[in-house]
């Protein structure tokens, strides 16, 4: 934990009548004295946990504080430790009197110091390097787990104010999508960070399986994985290429594979993949990249360019057919990140298109009707009829 959480903590145990905003900078509530008087008070910590330019009202206060920190010649002083001297004063009757808001606040003030212990008592069943970062006082914080390859995978959580009754929310987890709802279907802090560890444990040797694709073949989307990425995008040659999706949980089964390229270049390919898929089948003991080849009958497949033979980028917008970009939005990726992946069948065109702006394309036109999820229509360059599917994968 850090200073500003410490003190924070501190606070809460011996004034739990005072409460902060969000981010400590401000201070309201009833200081209860040594002598059992109770007084309204207002702090402003704007370098908070430092009491560097701390401003307290009533005006009694601020004058006792100030010649406590002249006495001391001490700033390094917590909040607490200020609040904890401030108790020795004795206010006059003008500021004790009727405090009409003090039910009130003494009853909020409890619901938020209950749902507080509750998180701490989970926070601190955990070691202290699992938690990464701490924000806005207790509502947000980041979880982290280590996996056997030193890879940090983090979780940020939000709380709600009416915690546990309602789980946190998700705010970030760089985790694939089908895995996901294995952590965000949990109600507590603790069951979330159970359920990473968990899934993190599953799914290394997914990540490993990736992460050997990506360095044993050249893979030109996405450019820079993550690890929810579960796709592929690899060059079989120049004018054709595959994107292979792989189930994250079972990383050795069979991928999803989709060709793209001329008609003319895939399907060769994607018929003697499919001959020899039921013929020999998908061999889960084998390299990836192995069975690709072997079930493709083709002798390898090229490596990425190397880092001194230019950027990957620039060679990649080269691949397939002249003009890789999309030629609706004349750009080499689209607003998703995602290279042209669709191509015009006739062979004097073969032009390119972002599914999404294809799709958009087709819409716009009132006699394309959709049928068992495609979408038909003439080709925006050379006006022969190309189909697309209408779900963006």
């Amino acid at each position: 934990m850090n200073t500003q959480m410490d003190d924070y903590l501190k606070m809460l145990k011996y004034f739990p009548l005072i409460i902060p905003n969000n981010k400590c900078e401000y201070w309201e509530g009833v200081l209860v004295t040594k002598a059992g008087k109770e007084m309204m008070i207002s702090i402003s910590t704007p370098n908070y946990p430092s009491i560097k330019d701390i401003m307290i009202q009533p005006v009694a206060l601020q004058t006792m504080l100030d010649a406590t920190l002249k006495q001391k010649k001490d700033e390094n002083l917590t909040l607490t430790e200020v609040l904890l001297h401030l108790q020795n004063y004795e206010p006059p009757s003008s500021l004790t009197g009727n405090l009409s808001n003090l039910k009130e606040l003494k009853q909020t003030t409890i619901s938020m110091v209950e749902r507080y212990n509750r998180i701490l008592s989970e926070l601190k069943c955990m070691d202290s390097w699992k938690i990464t970062g701490v924000g806005d006082n207790l509502t947000r914080f980041s979880l982290s787990v280590v996996d056997s390859s030193g890879h940090k995978h983090r979780m940020d959580l939000k709380v709600p104010e009416n915690y546990p009754q309602s789980p946190p929310v998700v705010e970030f987890l760089d985790l694939p999508e089908t895995v996901l709802n294995r952590i965000t279907n949990c109600g507590t802090i603790t069951e979330m960070y159970s359920g990473l560890v968990s899934v993190v444990g599953e799914l290394e040797a997914f990540w490993r399986i990736y992460d050997e694709i990506r360095g044993s073949c050249w893979v030109i989307d996405p450019a820079i994985a993550v690890k929810k990425d579960t796709y592929c995008r690899i060059v079989i040659d120049k004018n054709t290429s595959i994107i292979v999706t792989l189930n994250p949980l079972f990383p050795n089964a069979c991928p999803e594979v989709k060709f793209l390229g001329p008609e003319k270049d895939v399907l060769p390919l994607r018929t003697t993949m499919e001959r020899n898929l039921k013929k020999h089948g998908w061999d889960e003991r084998q390299f990836f990249v192995d069975n690709l080849t072997s079930l493709m009958e083709i002798d390898e497949l090229p490596l990425a360019p190397s880092q001194n033979s230019g950027d990957q980028s620039e060679a990649s917008s080269q691949l397939l057919v002249d003009g890789e970009e999309c030629m609706i939005c004349f750009s080499l990726r689209s607003e998703d990140g995602l290279l042209p992946a669709k191509i015009c069948n006739n062979e004097k065109c073969a032009s390119l298109f972002h599914v999404s702006c294809l799709i958009q394309w087709l819409q716009s036109v009132p006699t394309n009707e959709p049928s068992f999820n495609l979408i038909s229509g003439d080709c925006p360059h050379c006006g022969e009829k190309i189909l697309c599917p209408i779900k963006v994968v």
